[in-house]
Formats: structure tokens, sequence, C-alpha cells
């Protein structure tokens, strides 16, 4: 069995991260300002690539409201 080496503030820390809508980790400071956990966040390019695919499905959603199927995971 694993043993946490974490403090109890570390534990609350991490036990309180959020993830946003593109996957990254982050918590609202003292000021109420997002920050992003380090190493969470993806590159630019994976961030750019996401929002690409939910612009274009939400475009066909829009134009093909009738027949528009969700994509499957992990299909090209």
């Amino acid at each position: 069995m694993a043993t946490d080496n974490r403090s109890p503030q570390e534990a609350e820390f991490f036990k309180n991260l959020q993830t946003d809508e593109c996957g990254n980790k982050f918590f609202i400071d003292k000021q109420g300002r997002k920050m992003i956990y380090a190493g969470t966040a993806p590159t630019k390019e994976d961030a750019i690539e996401a929002m690409l695919e939910r612009a274009v499905e939400d475009e066909m959603r829009r134009r093909h409201p009738d027949t528009y199927q969700e994509p499957k995971k992990g299909t090209a």
C-alpha cells in the first residue's frame, strides 16, 4: 500500500484543484484569479487543435442539428 508523503496543506491544495474545459488543472488564488497549475497545460499547438475541434463540432451541430452525430473517441 502506498503512503501519501504530502503534508496536510499539500493534500488540501491538490484536493481543491479543478479542471477546465481544455483539461488544464487550475485553482483560484486569494485575489480571485484563475491560476493554471504548472506542468498541466497543453502545448500551444495542442490548445489550438482542441479549440479548432470544438469549433468545427459546434458549427456542424448548428448547421445540421437533425443529422449530426457526435464523433466517437479515438476515430479519425
